[in-house]
């Protein structure tokens, strides 16, 4: 048994509880108590202690919307608009160079890198998932993997019928593992199909496991969802009865009030992407109608490719920024609200 001692402790429960001097005991592995300083060592007489040495203790972050493996492409196809990126040099880029290994060096880069900013939970979406579970679960990371569906061929799929059989094998191998937890992606409504989608959805539900969607990234998207379908694609994605609970909609910057309102009623979750969403000028989501409609709003690094680091908490301090210049009023989003964000509002999500 140990007590990690002498720290500001935030623990982020429902009364927002803190203590100045704050203790932790851990036994097993497993946080078993926390609360004062003087109150936890009189109860633990015989634990070894950690002296944290003032610092401030919180919850392992949790980031909501990432592609681990990407780390290796950092710093790639920088300064260009989301589809020309995406188009003509992201998924040409790993068409040419991602394969297992490469899923496997860019993964233990990733959990290095995502350990160090204090995350200990994410969703994540790319391709080999088996290869990047292996990695996560040694670096004992809680990760939520999914594997990209998609219309066209993929690194690791000829065809979204095979992609399929994959994923399922996938989730079945995983499903009882007390660290990897396996997940459904569909990419996006403009990269899938309706068939797709809905399979993708189907998949999620028949094993009651996370789904996820980038979701109205671009004012692109929703040009070209409102001319192939004639309907927003939040609305699209509604009537195929894809919005649900267990949903993470990645980005959400082109969102109005009417497409909030279903986000509300269904129960998914919005992962916000600050720095990649500024990055590729995609636009400002409104966060803070999310916020006061009551919708679940958690915080993704996105990938390293369009960002380009894993730091979590730059990303809250940036999601508060944006919006406070967005919206012209120092008051939104305030740090305790970030701080919920990134961890007791994606631990609801996921």
């Amino acid at each position: 048994m140990e007590i990690i001692r002498n720290c500001h402790l935030i623990t982020m429960d429902r009364a927002n509880t803190s203590y100045e001097n704050g203790a932790i005991v851990i036994e097993g592995g497993k946080i078993i108590d926390v609360g004062d300083e003087f109150s936890v060592t009189a109860k633990y007489k015989d634990a070894e202690t950690i002296d944290a040495g003032g610092g401030i203790v919180v919850p392992g972050f949790i980031d909501t919307h990432t592609h681990s493996a990407m780390t290796l492409f950092r710093g790639m196809a920088d300064d260009l608009p989301l589809m020309d990126w995406l188009n003509n040099h992201i998924f040409p880029a790993e068409s040419k160079f991602v394969n297992r290994e490469f899923v496997r060096d860019g993964a233990l880069i990733a959990a290095a890198e995502m350990i160090h900013s204090g995350i200990t939970t994410f969703l994540d979406m790319y391709f080999f998932q088996n290869e990047a579970a292996k990695v996560f679960k040694m670096a004992g990371m809680r990760a939520f993997l999914s594997e990209g569906l998609i219309n066209f061929p993929t690194p690791d799929m000829k065809s979204p019928i095979d992609a399929f059989d994959y994923v399922s094998n996938f989730i079945e191998n995983w499903l009882n593992d007390d660290l990897i937890s396996p997940a459904v992606a569909a990419h996006a409504p403009y990269t899938c199909s309706d068939e797709l989608l809905v399979k993708s959805r189907e998949l999620a539900d028949k094993y009651n496991i996370v789904f996820n969607i980038h979701l109205s990234e671009t004012e692109n998207e929703v040009e070209t969802i409102l001319k192939e379908k004639g309907k927003r694609p939040t609305h699209y994605l509604n009537e195929l009865g894809i919005l649900k609970k267990k949903t993470v909609l990645a980005h959400c910057v082109h969102i109005n009030e009417e497409e909030a309102q279903l986000i509300k009623a269904s129960g998914a979750s919005v992962a916000h992407n600050p720095q990649s969403n500024m990055k590729l000028a995609s636009g400002i989501a409104p966060i803070n109608m999310f916020r006061s409609m009551g919708i679940n709003v958690t915080i993704g690094t996105d990938g390293v490719c369009s960002n380009n680091n894993l730091d979590i908490l730059e990303e809250g301090r940036e999601a508060a920024l944006l919006s406070k210049v967005n919206e012209k009023d120092p008051t939104v989003l305030d740090d305790e609200y970030i701080l919920k964000c990134l961890t007791i509002n994606g631990a609801k999500a996921l």
